[in-house]
């Protein structure tokens, strides 16, 4: 586990994280479940981290 705002390569890691999870989820899932912006977005968005 990252700590996404405390660690300077936590953005980096959060994006890796999101877009693996979207990646397996269009492999696995429903069709339109591997976008990964809006996801990432919302999730920076929470953390209070922008890129």
């Amino acid at each position: 586990m990252a700590d996404v705002v405390g660690d300077p390569q936590g953005p980096e890691f959060l994006a890796r994280d999101v877009r693996r999870i979207t990646e397996w989820s269009t492999a696995r899932g429903p069709p339109g479940s591997g976008t990964v912006e809006p996801l990432l977005g919302d999730l920076r968005s929470e953390a209070g981290i922008g890129l």
